[in-house]
């Protein structure tokens, strides 16, 4: 009858080479999984050699069609805009030293994106080292960042619209805290109509900025008629618009009437 045990040393207790073969492949077939799911690639690279490797998800990422997974640093830099490299290179150069930060990088693509357009990536790494704390290999993911820098960038240019459009607009526009009701921007027709300038607004509850003394009559009188005197002025101010995004916050333009 055979009694040796298959994954475990019987006198000692510990995983036979074979087992701790079969973990490792089945860690690093986890891990494959789960980057994969995500669209995030992995890379490998012996520093001794020169020599390293990248997954299908990773050529994927970089744009690139090679079917041999096997690079070098050159190689590997081929991916990277010719205007990145030497920003990319010292970044991972910089890793390598004793006592180097961390390599993190995003970087432009030398492969255009698949409309053409270009093409965004990020690489982080981890250096493994020998016990003499020399570098032997890195390790590390690469990413296709391409859609969220776009969604970034609209979301900048919509953002830069939104802004012009509020200061050069020729009513009064304001932004409210919730809650309290204090201005946190205002534009310069709104200030100019009330005879302020922009920033004596900043920070002023609405009913501060009219000529009614009693708060609550202020209000009262802002939901029934829509109107209000201004604290500063020979006219009155009346809201056109009111409304409120999704975190409460309000805004309100006002007109200007002179009776």
């Amino acid at each position: 009858k055979n009694t040796q045990m298959p994954a475990q040393s019987a006198a000692h207790g510990e995983a036979s080479p074979d087992a701790l073969m079969d973990a490792h492949r089945e860690n690093e077939a986890r891990l494959n999984l789960a980057v994969s799911a995500v669209g995030i690639g992995t890379w490998d690279l012996d520093l001794t050699a020169g020599i390293g490797t990248w997954d299908d998800a990773a050529l994927a990422a970089g744009g690139l069609t090679s079917e041999d997974p096997r690079y070098d640093v050159e190689t590997w830099l081929r991916l990277v805009h010719p205007d990145e490299r030497d920003r990319v290179r010292a970044a991972f150069e910089a890793s390598l030293a004793p006592d180097g930060p961390a390599y993190a990088v995003e970087f432009r693509g030398a492969a255009p994106a698949e409309d053409g357009g270009e093409r965004w990536l990020a690489s982080i790494g981890a250096v493994l080292r020998d016990a003499a704390g020399s570098p032997v290999r890195a390790i590390g993911i690469l990413r296709n960042l391409t859609a969220g820098k776009r969604a970034e960038a609209a979301l900048a240019e919509s953002e830069a619209l939104l802004r012009a459009t509020f200061e050069r607009a020729g009513v009064g526009m304001a932004i409210a805290e919730p809650g309290t009701g204090r201005l946190i921007r205002v534009n310069a027709a709104l200030a100019g109509s009330l005879g302020y300038e922009p920033q004596e607004l900043i920070g002023k509850p609405f009913e501060d900025i009219t000529g009614l003394e009693d708060a609550e009559a202020s209000a009262r009188n802002f939901d029934e008629n829509r109107e209000f005197p201004a604290r500063k002025g020979q006219f009155f101010a009346r809201p056109f618009d009111v409304d409120e995004d999704a975190d409460g916050v309000a805004f309100c333009g006002l007109s200007r009437v002179t009776d």
